[in-house]
């Protein structure tokens, strides 16, 4: 990285530093730092999602600032199309029913920042998680374990349903389901274990990269993690700080 391009990279870190992107004090780290890697050319593509419709007016405002350092930007409107439930025990008609469910949901709205106008070309206003990890470049590896978790996750879910409310009947878990009827079930879920181990890495790393099979996810934390100290110490201070704490409070429950 030549000096100028650390300087433009640091000015871009100043000039977004205080505008949240995120509810969630990790994913507004995550989001600042992979958009100086896409400045600084370390990333292709990195995309924004606020979880909250109140910080929806400071994706523009990130839009003129990106654009100030001459990055391309889109706002899209997303819609992810989930994995399909065929090969578990969920019945046709509940997994119609939570497709269904799927698609009535409000879609995200996305802020993409990126140097190649191609990848305007790519976004579509529904993509599965395959498709929007591909286009960020995420390990496929990593997208496929944490699609399975979905499936697994819906899987106990409705399991969970079937036991604690003591049926079988589809139109009943339909009910249940519709009126968010309480239940508990575990969890398949690498988040916590990625903060733990990857904390700079902007996706949820698979089993084989945590345990070390395969060393992408290592590597791209381990250049994340250089970016954010090159950037601003405080920076990289409050990615370990946040990811600890999470950690910490997930070992407490």
């Amino acid at each position: 990285m030549s000096p100028m391009d650390q300087t433009q990279i640091t000015k871009l870190w100043e000039k977004i530093k205080e505008l949240p992107t995120s509810i969630l004090r990790i994913e507004d780290l995550h989001n600042k730092l992979s958009l100086c890697a896409v400045l600084s050319g370390q990333k292709n593509v990195a995309s924004v999602e606020p979880e909250d419709d109140s910080l929806l007016p400071n994706l523009q405002l990130l839009r003129k600032i990106l654009r100030q350092f001459n990055l391309l930007t889109s706002v899209t409107t997303l819609r992810r199309i989930q994995p399909l439930l065929d090969k578990t025990n969920i019945t046709p008609k509940i997994s119609s029913y939570l497709e269904e469910l799927n698609a009535t949901q409000k879609p995200s709205i996305l802020l993409w920042a990126y140097r190649n106008n191609q990848i305007h070309t790519q976004l579509k206003p529904k993509m599965t998680n395959s498709q929007i990890g591909g286009i960020l470049g995420y390990p496929s590896h990593c997208i496929k374990e944490y699609n399975k978790h979905i499936i697994i996750n819906t899987q106990n879910y409705v399991n969970a349903l079937k036991n604690q409310y003591n049926t079988n009947d589809d139109d009943e878990i339909i009910a249940l389901i519709k009126r968010n009827a309480p239940v508990t079930y575990p969890k398949k879920d690498n988040t916590i274990k990625t903060l733990n181990k990857f904390p700079f890495l902007p996706y949820v790393a698979c089993n084989k990269c945590l345990a070390g099979e395969y060393d992408i996810s290592r590597k791209i934390n381990s250049k994340m993690k250089d970016l954010a100290r090159r950037i601003d110490e405080r920076l990289y201070n409050d990615v370990l700080l946040e990811a600890q704490r999470l950690v910490t409070l997930s070992e407490q429950k």
